[in-house]
């Protein structure tokens, strides 16, 4: 199998939304936008986090990292951005998935809902609360999860032969599902495969 790299970065708005796990006009709830850096680019990227401490799964938290950041922040990366949340876009969160033929899992299908945090808190609709890497989480509720979008940032290829994204286009306006309601929405609905083979 071949090495799978992924640097996924998170943008929020603060404002004001409908309730909802949706983002309005937000067509099917992903796009591909193919080029937004060059394989140059992806490997300077990788030098620059190449001595950050990693789990199983890759690098957590790195927006502490200055070319994470500075990527994150990128006119490149926040024009994408804006397209679901309007100018207000900023990133909040950086995480680097490594796969390899020696660290390999597998994901179910699932909503991404935990989000960190810098304290703890009671409110309605957050929790159940957790720790990761001494960083607090807690899942959200969809009025929280309707002002974010994912970008995800191929650092080599991405495809059916090395386990690439698979989405369910339009699953974003289900609103927050239980894990059976997930795989029920699943066999009800077609996934939609989302490669990059540009290296």
């Amino acid at each position: 199998m071949r090495t799978g790299k992924l640097f996924a970065t998170r943008f929020y708005v603060n404002q004001n939304v409908v309730t909802g796990y949706s983002i309005p006009d937000f067509g099917p709830g992903y796009f591909i936008q193919p080029g937004v850096l060059e394989g140059t680019e992806c490997d300077e990227l990788l030098g620059q986090v190449a001595g950050t401490k990693r789990g199983r799964a890759g690098a957590r938290h790195l927006m502490r990292n200055q070319a994470v950041a500075a990527l994150a922040a990128s006119e490149k990366l926040l024009a994408l951005a804006r397209r679901g949340l309007g100018d207000r876009a900023a990133p909040f969160r950086a995480t680097l998935f490594e796969k390899t033929g020696a660290a390999n899992w597998l994901v179910a299908w699932h909503q991404d809902t935990a989000l960190p945090l810098a304290s703890r808190f009671e409110q309605p609709g957050w929790g159940p609360w957790s720790q990761k890497e001494a960083i607090l989480y807690a899942h959200a509720p969809a009025s929280t999860l309707s002002r974010m979008v994912a970008l995800r940032v191929h650092l080599d290829a991405s495809t059916s032969d090395n386990g690439l994204l698979r989405v369910i286009p339009g699953s974003h306006t289900a609103g927050l599902l239980t894990d059976a309601q997930v795989l029920d929405y699943v066999r009800a609905h077609q996934e939609t495969e989302c490669p990059d083979a540009r290296r």
